[in-house]
């Protein structure tokens, strides 16, 4: 009878053990859900962001291809402007100093340096930054034109 006191007791210890390590497997296995739980709110947050930020790029992509086109209009209107005032500028001066534009005497490649009148890429490159205008004593010649 000792030996059936001494196997129950033991039975009783093994049960408790079961009981202990199955509320642990309980434990381990409530924060592992949590774990995953956790992992998969922050993986949604985290694509729910990138496609947040797709979006974002793409209306920002959208925006600089709609201002790169505004730019392109707005040089081309620029350009079409000083082109008309060259014009306007020829036109007036064949109307008040009866400059014949018809000779082709003009050059557009030309520019007035020291009182002379030179081709641009013969002009040192300091005196174009600063500009180089024809002063009120110079007698301007009239050179070929290709139109």
């Amino acid at each position: 009878m000792a030996e059936n006191a001494v196997l129950l007791t033991q039975k009783e210890n093994l049960e408790a053990e079961v009981m202990r390590w199955k509320e642990k497997f309980k434990l381990a296995e409530k924060t592992g859900r949590e774990i995953v739980e956790k992992a998969d709110n922050e993986v949604k947050g985290l694509k729910e962001s990138l496609s947040d930020m797709t979006l974002t790029n793409h209306r920002a992509e959208e925006r600089i291809e709609k201002l790169l086109k505004e730019l392109e209009v707005a040089e081309d209107s620029v350009i079409e402007e000083h082109e008309n005032g060259f014009k306007k500028a020829l036109q007036q001066a064949v109307f008040f100093y009866q400059v014949p534009l018809d000779e082709g005497k003009f050059d557009v490649d030309k520019d007035f340096h020291e009182g002379q009148l030179m081709p641009i890429d013969q002009i040192p490159s300091s005196t174009q930054a600063a500009g180089s205008t024809p002063t009120k004593n110079i007698n301007v010649e009239l050179v070929e034109f290709d139109s």
